[in-house]
């Protein structure tokens, strides 16, 4: 099919919305101090997605 710029239906396959998973765990236990010091001086928010990864 060609590429249509109004087309009644989405190019890209529906997926549910990712929703931000609140995780119940405390600030202090998500990783060591320091290096969630460190992440947060390299990217200025914080409880960013990668954060536990």
């Amino acid at each position: 099919m060609t590429h249509r710029t109004h087309s009644n239906r989405p190019l890209a396959p529906a997926r549910p919305p990712s929703r931000p998973r609140r995780l119940p765990v405390p600030a202090a236990n998500r990783c060591s101090s320091r290096g969630l010091e460190l992440y947060e001086r390299r990217r200025g928010r914080r409880g960013v997605h990668g954060t536990r990864a």
